[in-house]
Order: structure tokens, then sequence, then C-alpha cells
């Protein structure tokens, strides 16, 4: 749904119109980013964005290894 917050893990890519996401699934993400994201083609990374259709207008984007994540030590802990 369009304005939906997203936080999504993939691989960026470059697409016809500019930067792509691929997810885990297959499933591609057009990346809308006011910085230049060159250093992170090829890598994992964690976005944080508001969807917009079928891009996400991305505020955070980082290597996923750098990212926090949300729960994981908890999920830990009991396991």
């Amino acid at each position: 749904m369009t304005g939906e917050m997203l936080r999504i893990a993939g691989v960026i890519e470059h697409g016809p119109r500019g930067p792509l996401l691929r997810v885990a699934d297959g499933t591609c993400w057009r990346l809308i980013a006011e910085d230049t994201i060159d250093h992170l083609l090829g890598r994992r990374i964690m976005v944080e964005g508001v969807r917009k259709g079928g891009a996400i207008d991305a505020y955070y984007l980082a290597p996923a290894s750098e990212a926090p994540v949300f729960g994981l030590m908890g999920a830990v802990a009991a396991a």
C-alpha cells in the first residue's frame, strides 16, 4: 500500500530507471534516494523508507551487517 513504512533487506542492483533493491524472494523495488548509493551496488543492505507504488522512498540505507536488528537479541536468548 502506498504510504506504508517499510524496513527491508536486499541487494542493490542497477536498473533501467535507477537503483533497485532485490529481496530474497526475487521481488525488486525501485529505490528513490537523495544521496548517491553507487558504493552500495552489489552489497546486501537494509532500507527503511516509505512505499510509493513499486518504489521505496528511502530515508535510511546501510549495509545489512551494520544495520540494527530489532528483536533479534530476544529471539536468540529464547532459543
